[in-house]
This record gives C-alpha cells, sequence and structure tokens, in this order.
C-alpha cells in the first residue's frame, strides 16, 4: 500500500509554493550528508527542482539557491544525478526537447523543438553550474530527446550516457575523461533480496568524503540505468569503507577496496571479491 505524502514532506511544490508540470525524476545524494536527494524536469518557462533530503523525512526545494534557475526555456525530461567527471560529486544531467514540432515553423516563437541537453557541474555540494559548452560536441546536438540512461558502456571508469530521441536514432554520448581520472565501481549480489538487489543503498568514505547512492529499476524518464553502482574517488585511490542497506532492511559493513576497479558485494558475505 502506498500513501502520497508529498505535501507533507515538501515534495508536492516548488519553492514559491506553486505546482508544476513534471517530467523526469533523479535520486542521489548531492551534497554528501547520506540523505537521498531529488531533482526534477519541468514544462518550458518553469525551473527545475532541486529537493534538499533535510532529515530523511522532510525536502526543501533550493533550485534557485544552488544555482539550476539559469534555463527557463527548456523542456526537460530525463534528468539524473550522475558523477561525470569523478571528482566524487554528484553532477546533473538534464534531457530535454519540445512537445510541438511546428514551433519551428513559428517566426515569432521562441521556442524550438529541438533542444539540446544541459549538464550542470556539482560544486563541493554547494551549488551547480551550467557547463554544457564545455562538455563537448554531443551536447551541441539539437533534438527532442526524451529518456537518458547512465552507465560505463565501454567499461574505461567514466559514465557515459544514450540518450533516446524523437523520431531520430539514439545518441550514444561517449564520456573521455583525461589519465589520472580515480573511481570505484560496486556490483550487488542479492542472497536473501532480490538477486539485482533493486532498493539498496551504497555509503562509501573515500578521501574524507561520504558518497550515497541507491540501486532503482526505473530512472530518469522512462529509462533503466547500470545497475552497476559507480563513484569518482577525486583524489582518492582507494576506498576507506562500504555500507550497503539492503532491500531486506539490513545493513552490513564491507571493508574498503582499491580503485580503478569493479568489486563483488554479496549479500551476507561481509567481503570485497573480485568480479568473475
Amino acid at each position: 500500500m502506498f500513501t502520497d505524502d508529498a505535501t507533507e514532506t515538501g515534495a508536492a511544490f516548488n519553492e514559491h509554493g506553486f505546482e508544476q508540470g513534471g517530467m523526469g525524476v533523479g535520486v542521489g545524494d548531492f551534497n554528501g550528508d547520506g540523505w537521498l536527494d531529488l531533482v526534477k524536469t519541468n514544462f518550458a518557462d518553469d525551473y527545475p527542482n532541486l529537493y534538499r533530503n533535510t532529515d530523511g523525512v522532510f525536502f526543501e526545494d533550493i533550485c534557485v539557491r544552488a544555482g539550476l534557475a539559469s534555463n527557463p526555456r527548456y523542456v526537460g525530461w530525463g534528468m539524473e544525478f550522475v558523477d561525470l567527471d569523478n571528482d566524487g560529486w554528484q553532477d546533473i544531467f538534464q534531457v530535454n526537447g519540445h512537445v510541438y514540432p511546428e514551433l519551428d515553423h513559428q517566426a515569432k516563437v521562441a521556442e524550438t523543438y529541438a533542444q539540446s541537453n544541459l549538464v550542470y557541474r556539482n560544486v563541493s555540494g554547494e551549488r551547480f553550474e551550467d557547463v554544457t559548452v564545455l562538455s563537448g560536441a554531443g551536447l551541441h546536438q539539437a533534438r527532442s530527446s526524451r529518456g537518458a540512461e547512465f552507465g560505463d558502456y565501454d567499461n574505461d571508469g567514466d559514465i557515459d550516457v544514450v540518450v533516446m530521441n524523437m523520431a531520430e536514432e539514439v545518441s550514444l554520448l561517449r564520456n573521455d575523461l583525461p589519465p589520472g581520472s580515480n573511481w570505484v565501481r560496486l556490483t550487488l549480489r542479492g542472497t536473501v533480496s532480490n538477486r539485482a538487489t533493486i532498493g539498496s543503498v551504497v555509503t562509501i568514505e573515500a578521501g574524507g568524503v561520504r558518497q550515497t547512492r541507491a540501486v532503482m529499476s526505473q530512472s530518469s524518464y522512462v529509462s533503466h540505468n547500470d545497475l552497476r553502482v559507480h563513484f569518482g574517488l577525486g583524489d582518492a585511490d582507494t576506498v576507506d569503507s562500504i555500507k550497503v542497506r539492503w532491500p531486506s532492511g539490513e545493513e552490513e559493513e564491507f571493508p574498503g577496496a582499491a580503485g580503478g576497479d569493479t568489486w563483488l558485494l554479496a549479500e551476507g558475505s561481509e567481503e570485497v571479491a573480485t568480479v568473475q
């Protein structure tokens, strides 16, 4: 049984108390406090929402203060917290595209059907800055996009993006970070919980920074991410500790692990193993 408590928890309206035309949603811990926050796209002429989780129960929309109110002309769809530069802070990738193709034939209308996507860099968990123009040729393309899926398809240690476009081929945006980018990837396997560990929450400590991510079956906008849990490590080359809250409700601590590799965490093992 589900109960709608969005109003009571502060996630039903924007920071000014207005209703919005929501589209996609991302879940992650952008400020490293251990609580899972929400980011949501909306229709044109509106801002997205950045719902900061204050205590595990209540949310506060801090979109304007966090620097995410700079692009209200877009119709946002898929959105996700994702560490694109492996600095240990979860950035935001936003997919855009209008719903009216006839806009391109209206000379007096500023909006367009095809729109570029957006990248916001997380600045130490305090705010976000628009770095789209610095993010490569893949972000200069204009299409009417909807879903976005995130994962390291080429296994080179950074997160790539697949974007679904209306009436066009998909876009595969390969992320190419410079050498020296530190990361770790965790594959979870349930034994008591479901084998895919959908609903798990993973928290790591590395280089004095705490990071938290959830394993979800659906994300962004009608999309599905890589189930492997990826963490950028910034200047750290090892993970000091790992904690998993399994779907069963049990919490389990694992020892640290070296960066630059993928490790297997099996429920109940309390060991970090190599992936076969």
